[in-house]
This record gives C-alpha cells, structure tokens and sequence, in this order.
C-alpha cells in the first residue's frame, strides 16, 4: 500500500482557506482519498501544526484540525515519535545502508508509538479590569484568542465575588487589573476557583498577587516588568520640578503668588537614587538631562 507522509506546511494549507495553496492542498487531498492513500504524520508534526495555527490564524482553525483527524475521515495514521527512539547511535546506524528506514521500522514495530486521538489545550483566558474594556488592541486581543477564549470582565471589589469564575470547570488564566481589588487580592477566594493555571498582574508591582502563596498552590504568577518605567521616572521628576518650584504652596493659595517664597533651580543640584534599576535608570538619565549631579 502507498503511503504518503503529510508535513506542517501541507496540514496548514489544507486547514487554511488564506493560505496560497489551499485549493492546490484540498484536491491532493480529494485525490488521496480517493486513491485510499495511507496518510501518516507524526505527533510532532501534530504539535508544530497546531501551534502554528493557533499563533498565524486562530484556536478554530486548530480546532478545525483536531476535529477533522479525530473523526478519522480520511484515517491519518499518528506515529508516535519518543526520544528512546529517535536516538539511534551510530553504530546502530551504520549497519544499515539506510538508517531512515531503520529509525521508521522501530517506530512502526513500538506497540505503543500510534497516537489514537488528538487533544487540543485551550485555556479561557479572563481579563478583570476595573473599566468597561481592557484597553487592547485588536491586534493583542486576536493574539491572546490564538491560546483560548478571551472574557473580559468589569469589576471592583473581591476576586469572590465573580461567580462566573467559580462556576467554569475549564483550565484558566486570571488577567487582573490592580485597581479593580485596590491592590489586595483576596488569595482566599482561589480555593473555589478550579484549575487556575496563572495569575496575571498589569502592574511592574507583584506583590499584591502573593506570589509565594501562589506558588505553593502551583499557580504561575506573572507581572509586566519594565513597561512603565519610563512613565515612573517622569512622574518622580515631574513631582521634583514641581516642588522646586513651590507649585504645592501656589495651589494651597489658589493661585496667589507669595514673593517670598523664591523657587529653585535643579539644574547644578544633586539627585540621590536608591536602586538603579529600570526605573532608577530611567530617573538618572533625565536628571542628567537637565543638569543634575546623580549619585546612587
């Protein structure tokens, strides 16, 4: 019997109605079919199309896959592919003029090297914000829909109080925006909520998540490290400006202007930074910038 071994780029054509050789990949398909062609791939083959899928399309066209394999019409035979396997030495394979053949044969004589059906993981994806939207864009909104099925939720108060959350079954990821629990996560409500895989915060700031508690419980937790680093620093100098320049005692006047109270320049004075990381960097190069001594 003829086989034919089906390879990523063909499976993605195939799945894929934008791609450029969709039509060419659906009639070699028809074609095998009819010719009752044995179709064999391999479960990394498998694992590379869907990934590829999920990220260049979206989770229903590897959805689309899954459901068209596990239906079995046409049957695509799934070796197996374990690292026992794949390491031959080399003495194994120079005693054979063909050490391909050698490495597909052990494969196909493994009792347990056909996988029988396909399992897609997909994670709902929740986006708790404290405002009507999550404020992402198309583009990384479709990028996260590629993982699972994003809902988006708008709250304030106590991550318990969000029913829906312990009334879904699936695997899931929290996204939490800080200002919707004021910065204090209740750890607590997590033991109602089944099969949270991670925690996620929008701040640079993780502490409030607990992550050595959720640690414990064998939940990822995960921040956004450096994002506002600049916007910090800025604020911090803004914040210096304004009190050299005695902005705090004109609004405490409305407005009336005190000659006694003289301003002051920066430029010449000396800034100390405590940490010179990415935003005490970031305070350092602006300082330097308007003429500041910076000492850390």
């Amino acid at each position: 019997m003829n086989q034919v071994f089906l390879n990523s780029s063909y499976f993605k054509a195939l799945i894929d109605d934008f791609d450029d050789f969709h039509k060419e990949a659906k009639d070699i398909f028809s074609l095998l079919n009819e010719q009752k062609t044995q179709l064999v791939t391999t479960n990394y083959i498998i694992d590379e199309t869907l990934t590829l899928l999920r990220v260049k399309r979206n989770l229903q066209s590897a959805i689309k896959l899954r459901d068209m394999i596990n239906a079995g019409s046409p049957t695509i035979t799934i070796y197996r592919v374990m690292p026992r396997l794949t390491s031959i030495s080399n003495a194994q394979a120079s005693s054979s003029s063909n050490p391909r053949r050698t490495l597909y044969r052990k494969r196909r004589s493994d009792k347990n090297c056909r996988v029988d059906k396909i399992h897609l993981i997909t994670m709902n994806i929740y986006l708790i914000v404290s405002g009507k939207t999550s404020g992402l864009s198309e583009q990384q909104l479709k990028k996260l829909q590629s993982f699972g099925e994003v809902i988006t939720i708008s709250h304030k108060g106590k991550l318990g109080e969000i029913h829906k959350l312990t009334q879904d079954p699936s695997d899931k990821i929290l996204a939490l925006d800080p200002t919707s629990f004021d910065w204090e996560l209740d750890l607590e409500a997590l033991q109602n909520i089944p099969k949270v895989k991670a925690v996620i915060t929008q701040s640079t700031s993780y502490d409030w998540i607990k992550p050595k508690e959720l640690k414990k419980k064998g939940v990822v937790a995960c921040n956004c490290p450096g994002f506002s680093a600049d916007s910090v620093a800025e604020y911090a100098i803004c914040m210096a400006i304004e009190a050299a320049r005695r902005l705090p005692i004109h609004v405490k006047n409305d407005g009336k202007i005190d000659w006694n109270v003289k301003p002051m320049l920066l430029k010449g004075k000396t800034i100390g930074i405590l940490g010179l990381g990415r935003i005490g960097n970031r305070m350092a190069e602006i300082a330097q910038g308007i003429g500041m001594n910076v000492i850390y």
